[in-house]
């Protein structure tokens, strides 16, 4: 809105578009101004085609009078010391205590033998001028030796790189050109590929290898974890400077950024994590934000942190995820952070073993629709409803939580919410297009505040850098209620159009998973040379019996005419995800340009 010296021009009141009133004034510096010959309601990105007068080009647009900003006290009790400080007096302190268990390998690990190992890890990284400001790349599954070398990087004051470990060779390559790391933890099983890339044509890249068993081209590094740590300390640090980790997140463009973690970031993060239990189960990877976040909140509450690691099907490459259900009996977990895909492939088999230790169960990444929801907390919890999606980002940290108690009912409207903010959090909902600050119930582009927000971009062409005051952009549409719950619809740049129609592809797929033979699908815009973009499904089957015809009449009898899947239905093995376990819908989208072509 203009200010208020401007002089008002013309008042509408829209009753279309819920009572929103559009002011028409003169321009004034600073104003938004939109140069149309109607005006724009705002409701949803759709223009309302209410006409004003011709002559007037300049619109400007109040903000919706029930547009609000949700806040969450800050009442986390984070101490004032730097992460790295903080995580070696609690390590120091919690002798045998178990701090990991291994459930691949039965192996425990005390709170002793992190101090003991990790500590020489970094008098070794030291005396190798390796410290703050420089990067350490890891390359590696969730295993007991990375964890204790991560650990170990931190206590030197050097920031950690976690890499996906089964990236091409020329995409791990770019990843260490963007990170400039000099020295790289490898795990055995991904030295040939490391290898490659760095054998790759360009400029070379010197990095020191360190792996977990001997190799003439590595140090092994059982060979750098018996010094004696009596006189070693960890130094001291700007936790607003110093960077603890960077994660590398894709966008929307497959560039790889490399997102810097600041040390004050990462503890504000950690202590978002809900930990009021014994022992907390993670099958997050390493190069997940959430791994990151439950490993610093679980050895500041000096806890115990339970790895199952992936066990495969006798001669595939299929995960067997009875194993998980395993794990779960025997080190009997009270929380668990998931992928949505990990629960589904849970339920598809069946418990057959007892999960009752679990009060919580939180998933991440992407959502589970209700239907889903129920499917698993059905199959797997005995009808507890325990599962809750949560909502974050790589660039914020962790942005909701749930209250304590049994998730909302199966039928309630809530049960497709992310939670409410975390503590400490501020968020907005905005029009995309305008920026027209927007009230409950009204979709627009979720905007973030917070104090664990990045420091910024390692990439050279990304030089911004954020402080907790700023305002982030999060590229998701979505919406919260009157009691301040929020709810995902779709990402902004997936938004496809059919003769101008935007559609949100997560609108038709919650229609496709209700049919009980679909057990995974992704709506994508076909691109056709007319109609801009037709809708279509690739769906992963439950039964091959469910076909083409069957299916879209399903969808068909149940939306509106823009959204039928005139771009065809496909069925397919598995979707198609990122390292972070994220729908790569333009790896689907080439599919239609090759076929097109």
């Amino acid at each position: 809105c203009p200010s208020t010296g401007s002089r008002l021009l013309h008042s509408l009141s829209l009753p279309e578009c819920g009572g929103r009133t559009v002011e028409l004034r003169e321009p004034s510096e600073g104003s938004r101004e939109i140069t149309h010959n109607k005006a724009y309601c705002v409701r949803d990105k759709h223009p309302c085609g209410y006409p004003i007068y011709p002559h007037i080009s300049t619109i400007c647009l109040t903000n919706h009078p029930a547009a609000m900003v949700l806040s969450a006290p800050d009442d986390l009790d984070a101490p004032g010391t730097e992460i790295r400080r903080l995580m070696f007096e609690v390590i120091r302190s919690k002798g045998d205590d178990i701090f990991m268990i291994d459930g691949l390998e039965d192996v425990y690990v005390t709170y002793r033998e992190l101090y003991q190992k990790a500590s020489s890890i970094a008098i070794f990284l030291n005396k190798a001028e390796i410290g703050e400001g420089t990067v350490v790349g890891i390359l590696s599954d969730v295993m007991i030796e990375a964890n204790l070398f991560i650990t170990g990087v931190w206590f030197s004051g050097a920031t950690f790189c976690p890499m996906n470990p089964v990236l091409k060779p020329d995409e791990i390559r770019q990843l260490l050109e963007v990170c400039g790391a000099k020295t790289i933890y490898c795990q055995n099983k991904y030295l040939d590929t490391l290898e490659a890339a760095l054998a790759l044509e360009g400029a070379a890249i010197d990095v020191t290898v360190i792996s977990d068993s001997p190799s003439a081209s590595c140090i092994d590094i059982n060979d750098i974890v018996n010094e004696d740590p009596a006189d070693f300390e960890v130094g001291e640090y700007d936790e607003h400077e110093s960077i603890s980790h960077i994660l590398f997140t894709s966008g929307t463009t497959g560039v790889p950024k490399g997102v810097m973690i600041s040390s004050y970031s990462a503890k504000y993060t950690a202590h978002r994590v809900e930990l009021d239990t014994a022992s907390f189960m993670c099958t997050s990877p390493f190069y997940w934000i959430s791994y990151i976040a439950v490993f610093v909140g679980v050895v500041c509450n000096g806890t115990t942190l339970i790895v199952p690691r992936t066990k495969y099907l006798p001669g595939t490459n299929d995960p067997d995820v009875t194993h998980l259900m395993k794990c779960i009996e025997k080190y009997k977990p009270r929380n668990w952070f998931t992928a949505p895909s990990v629960v589904l492939d849970m339920s598809n088999v069946g418990a057959n073993y007892d999960l009752s230790s679990l009060v919580r169960v939180g998933v991440g990444g992407s959502n589970l629709l209700p239907s889903q929801r129920q499917l698993v907390c059905d199959t797997l919890f005995q009808g507890r409803r325990i599962l809750c999606n949560l909502y974050g980002a790589t660039e914020i940290g962790v942005i909701t939580r749930w209250p304590p108690g049994e998730a909302p009912d199966h039928d309630s409207p809530r049960a497709a919410s992310l939670g409410v903010l975390a503590p400490g959090m501020d968020l907005k909902v905005v029009d995309p297009t305008t920026g027209v600050e927007l009230g409950a119930g009204e979709v627009g582009e979720f905007v973030v505040k917070s104090k664990s927000i990045m420091k910024g971009y390692i990439n050279k062409d990304m030089p911004k850098r954020y402080t907790p005051d700023d305002w982030y952009h999060m590229g998701d549409l979505g919406w919260f209620d009157e009691d301040g719950y929020l709810y995902f619809s779709s990402r902004l740049k997936e938004i496809m159009k059919y003769r101008g129609i935007q559609i949100a592809p997560a609108e038709i797929e919650k229609v496709i998973l209700l049919h009980p033979g679909v057990l995974e699908v992704c709506v994508v815009g076909r691109p056709h040379p007319i109609e801009g973009e037709r809708p279509a499904a690739f769906v992963v089957r439950k039964s091959q019996d469910l076909n083409e015809q069957e299916l879209m009449d399903f969808v068909h009898e149940r939306v509106v005419d823009s959204k039928k899947l005139r771009g065809g239905v496909f069925f397919v093995e598995e979707i198609p995800k990122s390292g972070v376990g994220k729908t790569l819908r333009r790896e689907l989208v080439k599919i239609f340009n090759e076929m097109d072509a």
